[in-house]
């Protein structure tokens, strides 16, 4: 009867550690669910912010793209303008008419209307050597715009 007892007790403690056992499986198994949950929250939560940044970037790349095409535009229109106004100082010193011609061009309070009339036309009847002086301020025109925008596109 002893040995009956005895095997008893040893089933009974054997029975025991395996629902222990059992008990600490079920509780790792609750908590391994409950990390893998987590798991797939914080890979969707990365996922987001992986497009949030890529659609940053972008905006970011096309907002620096629009301020370099901006910084061209406005150093290329600084030229123009430089261009301008050069060719305005230039028309004015260079073909204003005589006083014998004067009937020939529009005089304003601000002097003659250079700008929209051609260096041919503006003083035909001068004995300055129109021709000539024309030629070299195209050529001379021509080679600063190209210098001036060749300069532009560098910056």
């Amino acid at each position: 009867m002893r040995l009956h007892l005895d095997l008893a007790v040893s089933v009974q403690e054997q029975l025991k550690a395996k629902e222990d056992r059992l008990r600490d499986l079920k509780d790792a198994d609750s908590r391994g669910k409950a990390i893998e949950e987590r798991v797939v929250t914080l890979q969707a939560e990365r996922l987001q912010l992986l497009e949030q940044t890529q659609a940053a970037e972008a905006a970011w790349s096309a907002a620096k793209e629009r301020e370099a095409r901006s910084t061209v535009r406005a150093n290329l229109q600084k030229v123009v303008d430089a261009c301008a106004n050069s060719l305005t100082l230039r028309l004015t010193v260079l073909y204003v008419p005589r006083q014998s011609d004067a009937g020939a061009l529009h005089i304003g309070p601000h002097g003659a209307d250079h700008q929209s009339t051609p260096p041919a036309l503006i003083n035909s009847n001068t004995d300055y050597g129109a021709t000539e002086e024309i030629a070299a301020w195209r050529s001379t025109t021509d080679t600063e715009l190209r210098s001036s925008a060749t300069a532009a596109s560098r910056r």
